[in-house]
């Protein structure tokens, strides 16, 4: 796709860093994440226990 010659990182297995750095970078980022909105999904699941109750 990138017509490179030659590969940026030439091992036998790149996926081996491509899927370390993926999945250190989720965790990161839910981590990070999770503060700003916990108030928001706190609210938003009290409603939708309320309208479990009522029935809509």
């Amino acid at each position: 796709i990138l017509v490179f010659k030659e590969a940026i990182f030439p091992y036998k297995y790149p996926a081996l860093f491509s899927v370390s750095i993926a999945f250190f970078s989720i965790i990161l980022i839910s981590i990070l994440d999770k503060d700003n909105l916990k108030k928001d999904n706190e609210e938003n699941f009290n409603l939708m226990v309320k309208k479990s109750y009522i029935g809509k």
